[in-house]
């Protein structure tokens, strides 16, 4: 991964991804109140095992808002994800799998033809005091014959790490970089599938 160097910090203006709004409101007939509300987007979160390696390919990054607050270079190790910002036109479920879909191939480099195969595990709402935004959780399996390489934006760097069952329970869930969907997504799926 490359190093990350902070350089500067400014408030945004006309910030791409997300827009921040001074909220007021009121309960019953209490004075009124204010709070201030980030609005963001949904996203995918997809765990993925690839069945003939007998692994889990999650993904390797930098997140720049933690490398703002850490010194680890905001390297962090997550289950492949994206926000949902195309296929307007579909229900929320089926645009999710769309989107996963699209990850898998784009992030980790399986093509999945069929999106049913794409499994919804759970939905949940995501930093509830500022976002509020909605995460889908999903789990996939794929193999070696699914495998297309990565597709990855010019402005994207992304390693794919592999991973056993026992070392996503040894190393990953204890790792300090890894974020929460992520842990909740390995616990919920391997509890389900190794019982």
């Amino acid at each position: 991964m490359k190093t990350i160097k902070i350089l500067n910090r400014k408030p945004l203006t006309k910030p791409k991804f997300i827009k921040a709004e001074l909220v007021t409101y009121q309960r019953d007939n209490e004075e009124s109140r204010q709070w201030e509300v980030l609005q963001g987007f949904d996203t995918v979160h997809i765990l993925v095992k690839n069945t003939d390696t007998n692994k889990f390919l999650l993904v390797k990054q930098n997140r720049i808002p933690v490398a703002v607050k850490n010194a680890n270079q905001g390297i962090c190790i997550e289950c492949c994800a994206g926000i949902i910002d195309k296929y307007k036109d579909y229900l929320p479920n089926k645009r999710a799998k769309l989107i996963a879909r699209d990850e898998i191939f784009e992030e980790i480099g399986y093509h999945k033809t069929d999106v049913d195969e794409i499994e919804l595990v759970d939905t949940l709402l995501s930093s509830v005091g500022t976002v509020g935004s909605k995460q889908y959780l999903f789990y996939c399996e794929v193999n070696n014959s699914e495998y297309a390489g990565q597709h990855l934006e010019p402005d994207e760097e992304i390693e794919v790490v592999k991973y056993t069952e026992e070392e996503l329970d040894n190393v990953v869930l204890k790792e300090q970089y890894t974020d929460a969907v992520t842990k909740y997504l390995i616990m919920l799926c391997t509890t389900e599938i190794y019982g």
